[in-house]
């Protein structure tokens, strides 16, 4: 009885550790996950060439400091030093795009939060 607990507990660790795995390597790079960023933000927001350089560098900043981020033990520091690097990439935007653009981006960032708190709700309903 007690080897069988044991096998079903090493078995469950396993499959959370393996699911972990798979969701950190699904999230890409720092540099894969600005790269689809920019992308995305220059076909929504039709960049030009020169914003385009200047978004994908921000992108690629906030995606560093964010891995840093998620080395954090306590969830509270992870949610405060998430919200300082996206305030700080809002700035940052802001400075960069036209009145236009920035309001698409904002539009853009309210669409995709409202889908992940749906997607939340679904996954734990």
């Amino acid at each position: 009885m007690k080897k069988l607990v044991f096998i079903i507990a090493l078995m469950f660790t396993s499959v959370l550790t393996i699911q972990a795995q798979i969701t950190s390597q699904d999230l890409g790079t720092a540099k894969e996950r600005a790269e689809k960023q920019t992308d995305l933000m220059k076909e929504k927001l039709e960049l030009t060439k020169e914003q385009e350089g200047k978004v994908y560098q921000i992108n690629l900043e906030t995606a560093e400091k964010l891995d840093k981020v998620m080395q954090l033990s306590s969830r509270m520091e992870k949610i405060n030093a998430f919200r300082v690097a996206q305030l700080e990439k809002n700035e940052a935007l802001e400075e960069i795009l036209t009145k236009e653009q920035y309001k698409k981006y904002k539009d853009l960032q309210d669409e995709m939060r409202k889908k992940a708190k749906e997607n939340w709700k679904t996954k734990k309903g």
